[in-house]
C-alpha cells in the first residue's frame, strides 16, 4: 500500500511540474512588450524562446530519468537492499543512516551529472553565457563534494543520534540543533567557504563607492563591507546580494553587473537591497523558515515513530533510514505547498526592497533600467504564467515591478 502512495506521489509531482512548465512556456508570445520596445526586438525575444525551450527539455528529461530511477529503486525493494548491504559491512545505527543518505545522495549526484554538464557547457554555452571551464566545473564539483561529505555529514548523523536516542521526543531537539547550525553557517559561509568558489575583492576607491557611502550615509545604514566577485569566471549573468550578519555582514557586487551597468542603476540595485535589510525582511525569511523546519520535523517525527511505518511499509522491523526517505517522498506535496508560501512572501518583499530604494531618493527610471538591462542580457521570460509564477517564482516578474515602480514614482 505504502509503495502504491509513493509511486502516486512522485508521479503526481512531475505530471503537475511539466504542466507547470509547459503552461509557462506557452506563455511566451513572440510579441514585444511596450516597455522594452527600446531595447528588444522579435529576434532577441524569439532568441530567448529558444532558450527557454532548450532549458524545458533538458529539464524534462532529467525529471524523467530521476523518476524512472526512483520508481525502480522502489518497486526492486532498493532501499531495503542498500540498508542491508551497509548492514553486512559493520555499520549500525547514525553512522548507517548517514552513509545511507550519503548513497542516495551520491547517486543522485552522478545521475544528474550529465544533464547539469550539458546544460552548462551546451546550451548555456550557445546562448553567450557560460565561461566555466572544465577544470574549474571539476573543481567545483569536487569541492561541493567535500562539503557535502563533511559539513552535510556531520549534520546528518547530529540528526539522525538525536532520533534513535530520543525518538518521538527529539524534534524540538533537533529543530533547535539545525537552527543554531544555520546560524552559524550564515556567519561563516561569507568568510570560510564561498571563498572556495569565488574570489571576492574589496570595491575600488571610484565614484561607485562614493556614491554607495553616500547613500549608506543619507540612509543611515552601515554596509559593512563591500565586496566585486568574479562572476564571470563562471557565467557572464550578474547579480548582487547580501550575505552575513554582524561582523560578517557584506554586500558583493559581481563583475558582470559593475560592468553592465551605471552608477546610478548600480546605486539603485543597492538601495533595493538595503530596503530588504531595514525592512528586517531577511530576518522574517529567516524566522519563516525557521519555522518551516520545526513544522517540517514534528510531522517526520509523527510519521516515523507513531503512525509504525516499518509496518506499513511490509518491513520486519523497525528501520530509520529507511523510515525517513518513505516519510520524506510522502511529505512532498506539504514542501511544496510550504515553498509557495514562502514564495507569497518573498515576492511581497520585493516590491518593498523597490519601494524602499524609490522612497529614498533613488531614481525610479534607474532602477526601472537596472531590471529591464538584467532582465534583457539574461534572456529572462517577460510574461511568465501565472501559475508558474504562484508555483515557483520568488521575485514578482519584471513587468509587474516596472508597473509597481512607476506608479512610486508617479505618486
Amino acid at each position: 500500500m505504502i509503495l502504491w502512495i509513493l509511486l502516486t506521489v512522485l508521479a503526481f509531482d512531475f505530471i503537475f511540474d511539466q504542466m507547470v512548465e509547459y503552461l509557462n512556456l506557452s506563455s511566451m508570445k513572440l510579441q514585444v512588450p511596450e516597455e522594452f520596445r527600446e531595447m528588444l526586438t522579435v529576434d532577441k525575444l524569439a532568441r530567448s524562446k529558444d532558450y527557454h525551450r532548450e532549458n524545458y527539455l533538458i529539464s524534462l528529461a532529467r525529471k524523467t530519468t530521476f523518476l524512472a530511477a526512483w520508481i525502480l529503486f522502489l518497486v526492486f525493494n532498493g532501499p531495503e537492499q542498500l540498508e542491508g548491504s551497509l548492514s553486512m559491512l559493520g555499520y549500525q545505527g547514525a553512522l548507517l543512516g548517514t552513509l545511507f543518505f550519503g548513497c542516495l545522495a551520491l547517486g543522485n549526484q552522478l545521475l544528474g551529472l550529465p544533464f547539469s554538464y550539458y546544460r552548462t557547457f551546451s546550451i548555456e554555452a550557445r546562448y553567450g553565457f557560460n565561461k566555466t571551464d572544465f577544470g574549474t566545473y571539476l573543481r567545483d564539483l569536487a569541492k561541493g563534494l567535500v562539503l557535502s561529505m563533511t559539513i552535510g555529514g556531520a549534520v546528518l548523523y547530529g540528526v539522525l543520534s538525536f532520533f534513535i536516542a530520543w525518538r518521538e521526543q527529539a524534534w524540538w531537539m533537533i529543530w533547535i540543533f539545525l537552527v543554531v547550525v544555520q546560524i552559524f553557517f550564515l556567519a561563516i559561509a561569507p568568510v570560510w567557504i564561498m571563498p572556495l568558489f569565488n574570489k571576492f575583492t574589496a570595491l575600488e576607491e571610484g565614484e561607485l563607492k562614493d556614491r554607495i557611502f553616500a547613500f549608506s550615509k543619507k540612509v543611515g545604514f552601515s554596509f559593512g563591507k563591500i565586496f566585486t566577485m568574479d562572476g564571470s569566471k563562471r557565467s557572464s549573468k550578474a547579480n548582487a546580494f547580501f550575505t552575513g550578519f554582524g561582523k560578517s555582514k557584506r554586500i558583493v557586487l559581481f563583475d558582470t553587473l559593475i560592468k553592465s551597468h551605471t552608477v546610478d542603476e548600480l546605486v539603485a540595485v543597492l538601495a533595493h537591497e538595503v530596503g530588504h535589510y531595514q525592512r528586517r525582511h531577511i530576518l522574517r525569511m529567516m524566522a519563516i523558515s525557521f519555522a518551516m523546519t520545526g513544522f517540517t520535523l514534528w510531522i517526520l517525527s509523527e510519521v516515523l515513530f507513531g503512525a509504525s511505518l516499518h509496518l506499513a511499509t511490509g518491513q520486519t522491523q523497525e528501520s530509520l533510514p529507511i523510515g525517513m526517505l518513505f516519510a520524506s517522498l510522502m511529505y512532498a506535496p506539504v514542501s511544496r505547498l510550504l515553498a509557495i508560501l514562502g514564495h507569497v512572501f518573498s515576492r511581497r518583499h520585493e516590491f518593498e526592497a523597490d519601494a524602499y530604494a524609490v522612497h529614498r531618493g533613488e531614481s525610479p527610471l534607474a532602477l526601472i533600467s537596472a531590471l529591464k538591462k538584467l532582465s534583457v542580457e539574461q534572456l529572462s521570460h517577460l510574461t511568465p504564467h501565472w501559475l508558474k509564477v504562484f508555483v515557483d517564482y520568488s521575485h514578482p516578474p519584471v513587468l509587474k515591478r516596472v508597473e509597481a515602480i512607476r506608479a512610486l514614482g508617479n505618486s
